[in-house]
């Protein structure tokens, strides 16, 4: 009777010791950042769907330019996956909500494939402008996880651009909530949309412009030039009130 007890005593130990070491294996896959060379643009006008401007990257290849590096790796049920992409050193990407548009959107659509694969799952995103400075853009829709069997890592994101700002990166992280079956592979980056990241604006007349660009991130010296003016001109104010 001992003996059994003893048994059924180290089973549950085993058990408890395996669930841990389960737990405990979870990891934070870092995808290769990818960074934003330069925006191409793109404008096209019909009379029945009216103008359309679009500025940003398509990727693999196409509208603008980018640079990044294959990813070899894999990830399992209870990952996290961490992915960016980055304007230049010293650049940001700078947002305008042109009025003359109807409506703006911000998107991206990334895909990193291994081979082909079904996704029958999505994980609700933790989404970061780095560096933002005005009002992010709001998300209206999401689509993030891996494929069925693990072939491919996907990030999808749309967003309403109601004013203008701008930001030095966007970084996504999601939790991996299926159980892929690979192990590590060598992953390429792709995209299933015409803009892979980027901003497409739609009007009603024959209009076009520039509605995101690379632009230099203010030194810190001129930001708080800009903030010495802008005390100047309140003070003036009050001053002319009084």
């Amino acid at each position: 009777m001992l003996s059994n007890q003893l048994k059924k005593q180290s089973l549950i130990l085993a058990g408890s010791v395996m669930a841990c070491a389960s737990i405990g294996s979870a990891a934070t896959v870092n995808l290769p950042d990818i960074q934003i060379d330069s925006l191409g643009h793109q404008y096209f006008y019909d009379m029945w769907m009216g103008s359309n401007a679009i500025d940003g990257v398509a990727i693999p290849s196409g509208l603008g330019t980018y640079t990044t590096t294959p990813f070899f790796g894999h990830a399992e049920n209870g990952d996290t996956i961490s992915q960016r992409v980055v304007a230049p050193s010293g650049s940001q990407f700078s947002v305008t909500r042109d009025p003359a548009f109807n409506s703006q959107m911000f998107m991206f659509s990334i895909y990193w494939i291994a081979n082909s694969d079904a996704t029958s799952t999505s994980a609700m995103p933790t989404v970061t402008f780095e560096n933002l400075v005005g009002s992010a853009p709001v998300i209206s829709y999401t689509f993030t996880g891996v494929g069925d069997v693990g072939h491919v890592i996907h990030a999808q994101l749309q967003a309403t651009v109601s004013s203008d700002f701008s930001f030095t990166g966007l970084a996504m992280t999601y939790p991996v909530n299926n159980s892929p079956t690979a192990g590590d592979q060598t992953f390429t980056i792709g995209s299933s949309s015409s803009v892979s990241f980027g901003v497409i604006g739609n009007g009603d007349g024959d209009v076009d412009a520039t509605l995101m660009s690379l632009t230099a991130v203010p030194e810190p010296t001129s930001l708080g030039l800009l903030g010495a003016i802008g005390m100047i001109a309140l003070r003036r104010q009050r001053l002319q009130k009084r």
